[in-house]
């Protein structure tokens, strides 16, 4: 895993927030990956349990589907990630306010 401790402004600090964005960045895209291989999963699912008149027995028991909890938990590390990178972004942009020395 990346290690995305601070460190003090200057170059590096400015190359530690961009590593972070794109880190970030890449996370989000996976995780939206993940989300739409799993909503297509579902509907094979259903589809197929359709076909052979069958139920699923969790949504049954739980009233939520393996597939409904797994979209949900992807759906909120979404969100959190988008939050991050956005936050990310804000600190790029007032980094370069800070004064050279001033710890980031």
């Amino acid at each position: 895993m990346t290690n995305l401790q601070p460190r003090t402004a200057g170059p590096s600090a400015r190359t530690d927030h961009g590593r972070v964005i794109v880190e970030l960045t890449s996370r989000l895209v996976s995780a939206e990956a993940l989300l739409a291989s799993l909503q297509k999963a579902q509907e094979s699912s259903a589809r197929l349990l359709g076909q052979e008149r069958r139920v699923d027995l969790v949504k049954r028991l739980t009233g939520q589907s393996s597939f409904d909890a797994a979209i949900a938990s992807t759906g909120e590390m979404i969100c959190e990630l988008r939050q991050a990178v956005s936050s990310a972004r804000r600190a790029k942009a007032l980094e370069r306010f800070a004064p050279v020395g001033v710890n980031s």
